[in-house]
Order: C-alpha cells, then structure tokens, then sequence
C-alpha cells in the first residue's frame, strides 16, 4: 500500500504543478503584467524507507500551455488555477486552489512564493487520503527578450507524513509570454522533444525500484 501511496504523491505532485489548460485570459484591468505558460516539462520523485528496505518512484511528463501568471505592480502574484477541479483518482474530484503571495527579487530574479499554503496543504491532503505537509515550494522566473518572455522554474517538496513518510520533490521547467491585459491569449503547442513525452496527470505512471 505505502508503494502505491507513494505513485499517488509523486503523479500529483507532477499534476499540481503543471496543470494542463488549453486558454487562458488575462484580466481585462490590472495594475501589473500578465504572462501565459508557454508549456513545459516537469519530472519528480517520491521516496521512502521500511522495514530495511527502500523504494524509489520517479517519473517525467510535459504539460501544454493556458496557465496564467500575473505580476502586480504592488509587489504580490497570483496564479489562478487553469482547472476549476482536479479529478484526483476516478469519480473523484475536488478545487483546486489558486496560488497567491508576494514577489521577492534577488540578483535579477524575481522569486514567487505562496501565502496561501494552508489551502494548498488542505488540497494535497484531501487528494491524495493522508496527511501531506509542503516543506518548500517555489518559483523563480528571469525575464527574457525585454520583458516580453519569462523562464521559470517551480521547486516542490512535500511529504506525505505517517508510520512511513514519504519525501515526494518535483520540479517543473516553463516558458512563458507577456500578452495584453485586453486580449485572450491562446496556449501553445510543446516542442517536438516534450512531446514525445506523457501528459502530466494523477494517473501519471511511474517507474519504481526497490533495494
């Protein structure tokens, strides 16, 4: 069972941070900028020891374009959830919360960490059916082609805790383009290497092995 707990984290770790959304639109109004996900790529592991064993579940998926993130000119972001739920495994599903928090910058990075982790932490506990607590998430972005592109990367650790916890990170690699606030912005297409790898889902497979 712990096995396919562990599958279970690390398949949603993956989902949760690139969900897949095929349009996006910016704020018609907003005192800020708004960029939309270009797509991406996103890999993660879950790991966890018994019994003098261990095991070892990783796994890779590419996601599409559509997510939307907004940066505001008083200093906060949010990233409005691409799907208003998230079927977490057959018959079902539940809201997903959007991500908020401030803007930190830092040797020409701007670092985005949420404020709203109780919320987060209550959806990963509902989704997967045990305790999930997140130690780190983050998201640092570089502005690219005079402010009109951004690169991103997404750090997350949680761990499922329990009679055996289990460490579960992801990572997640993104491009992203500034569009105006009064115009929809359409998702685009992953490029011909992420495609070949599989959607990031909940029912993401994964391979495990065990010593």
């Amino acid at each position: 069972m712990w096995r396919g707990a562990r599958t279970v984290v690390v398949a949603l770790g993956l989902a949760t941070l690139a969900p897949s959304a095929a349009r996006a639109s910016c704020p018609i109004i907003l005192a800020g900028s708004c960029y939309v996900v270009d797509g991406g790529t996103a890999s993660g592991s879950s790991s966890a020891s018994a019994y003098g064993h261990s095991v070892h579940c990783s796994s890779r998926c590419q996601f599409g374009g559509g997510a939307v993130i907004i940066l505001r000119d008083d200093g906060t972001y949010s990233m409005p959830a691409s799907t208003a739920t998230l079927e977490c495994r057959p018959g079902f599903a539940i809201e997903v919360p959007d991500e908020e928090g401030p803007i930190r910058e830092k040797r020409g990075k701007l670092i985005l960490e949420p404020s709203n982790l109780p919320a987060l932490d209550e959806f990963f506990d509902t989704c997967v059916g045990r305790e999930v607590v997140i130690r780190r998430y983050r998201t640092t972005l570089r502005y690219a082609e005079n402010g009109t592109k951004l690169t991103g990367v997404a750090k997350l650790r949680v761990v499922a805790v329990g009679k055996i916890p289990i460490t579960t990170r992801a990572i997640e690699r993104f491009t992203a383009t500034w569009v105006p606030t009064s115009q929809p912005a359409l998702a685009s297409s992953a490029s011909p290497r992420a495609r070949e790898l599989p959607t990031c889902s909940p029912d993401l497979r994964t391979r495990c092995v065990t010593d």
